[in-house]
């Protein structure tokens, strides 16, 4: 289904993408106001239908390589995120109709994407190219800033790209990166993301000062969360990151100070 009929069914404003960008063909799509459900949806060619208007929902759906963004609800985002989409070749539209009601219409238009085809299988694709020689990238994290957060997963992605990295692992890469990134700025006062790449493996490290974590293995139960209700609100704090981080990594690793902060390795083989 074309982006144009897309638009057509959700009766939907076009905030931001050419005519040539409504010709894209969409099969499949994802709804969510939770940046981890997200960032776990792993379908192609994907629209994303969602309320969230903020700087990093437009850095997550570039991120996670969505073909666009449909804001539901009537929501509009403001004008230097709707330049940030422009910026990254995202089209942004927007539809009066909410959530649940958008993604029925298109399910009942035919856009029923291929869960059904999916369900029990794990992607794997050939890696026909190794990465020659080994590469360290070590980024700055600063807790609380949001206007950068999700920056240096988006830097590093790109450099995974050039290397030649599988899509597969390029994707899991950055989306433990990202969640990891986002714990930091969510929780921690400063940190740093490091990514180790060899021609076997990428290993990425969050390493912050904080608080750390009193108990483990209750923030690494799904929903288990510390976030304040603020955080909640931009669609973080869902209690998935950590869990996310391990479901995604080949190996994890994670060991935390109380009143000093929190490690965490997680290896993904290539």
């Amino acid at each position: 289904m074309k982006l144009k009929k897309i638009k057509e069914i959700l009766r939907a404003e076009v905030l931001t993408g050419d005519d040539g960008a409504l010709e894209v063909e969409v099969t499949n799509a994802c709804g969510a106001d939770l940046i981890s459900d997200i960032l776990a949806d792993t379908k192609k060619n994907a629209v994303l239908l969602t309320g969230l208007t903020h700087r990093q929902i437009i850095q997550t759906a570039s991120m996670s390589e969505f073909a666009a963004i449909v804001f539901v609800r009537g929501k509009c985002p403001a004008g230097d995120v709707i330049e940030m989409a422009r910026e990254n070749g995202l089209p942004l539209l927007r539809t009066e109709f909410p959530l649940y009601e958008s993604c029925g219409r298109l399910y009942e238009a035919g856009l029923k994407g291929d869960f059904e085809d999916s369900k029990g299988l794990k992607e794997r694709q050939s890696e026909e190219e190794k990465i020659a020689g080994t590469m360290r990238l070590v980024y700055e994290v600063c807790g609380g800033d949001f206007n950068m957060a999700g920056k240096a997963t988006e830097q590093a992605k790109k450099v995974l790209k050039q290397l030649g990295v599988n899509p597969s692992a390029m994707r899991r890469a950055s989306i433990v990166a990202y969640e990891a990134e986002m714990n930091i700025v969510i929780h921690a006062y400063k940190g740093k993301l490091i990514f180790d790449i060899t021609p076997s493996l990428i290993e990425i490290t969050a390493e912050d000062e904080g608080p750390g974590i009193e108990d483990i293995e209750l923030a690494m139960q799904e929903g288990f969360s510390t976030a304040p209700e603020r955080i909640r609100e931009m669609g973080f704090g869902a209690g998935m990151g950590l869990p996310n981080m391990k479901k995604f990594s080949d190996e994890f690793e994670i060991t935390s100070v109380v009143g000093k902060g929190t490690k965490v390795k997680m290896k993904i083989f290539l």
